[in-house]
């Protein structure tokens, strides 16, 4: 492993993620935004809360209807519901891994462990941006990747946007990106320890 430099930053839902480089060599630079894990605090305040809603639809359900075995399976259901949103599709963890005149991989790592992994090869990738979303409240920023289009060297084809899951801060977002043009392009002539 090489050398890691942490940051411990807010995302734009103002949630607590770390952002980590990661140096591989000169070569290789792994960017990732994850979620702090959760502390025993927070996991029993989430399990005192579901017991809660538990609680009040067994009460509710005794007083309209006398069948327990519907109540068990309503409850079985509920925890059931909860428990695979959580662990199956909340994401912890994003990576961006910058491998230079080679390409970028971007990894989605889930609560349970599963991981998606995209790679894209550095000849289709016509740049690395920061681009702008607009809501109906907000301005939202995100890094995204500008795919070639093979026929019209000037247009971009696709586009891939990445670390959309954690939601990292423009500041954040800035300082990945001058580390991504270092690595791929060397466009920005920064020092790597001012980079996160």
């Amino acid at each position: 492993m090489g050398k890691s430099v942490e940051n411990c930053v807010t995302n734009i839902f103002n949630q607590d993620i770390i952002v980590e480089r990661t140096d591989h060599g000169s070569e290789c630079t792994e960017i990732s935004v994850r979620y702090p894990n959760m502390s025993r605090g927070r996991l029993c305040f989430i399990l005192l809360l579901l017991t809660l809603v538990g609680v009040v639809m067994s009460n509710l359900y005794i007083y309209t209807s006398k069948d327990i075995i519907i109540l068990i399976s309503s409850l079985a259901a509920f925890y059931l519901s909860v428990f695979i949103y959580y662990h199956v599709f909340q994401v912890y963890k994003e990576s961006l891994m910058v491998i230079a005149s080679t390409g970028l991989q971007y990894t989605t790592t889930y609560r349970t462990g599963r991981q998606q992994c995209v790679f894209i090869p550095l000849q289709t990738i016509q740049d690395v941006v920061i681009n702008e979303g607009i809501t109906m409240h907000s301005v939202i920023y995100y890094l995204m990747a500008l795919i070639k289009d093979p026929e019209y060297a000037n247009k971009p084809k696709s586009i891939f946007p990445i670390f959309m899951k954690t939601s990292p801060r423009i500041s954040s977002l800035k300082e990945i990106y001058r580390g991504v043009q270092e690595m791929m392009w060397d466009s920005y002539k920064y020092p790597k320890d001012k980079l996160l």
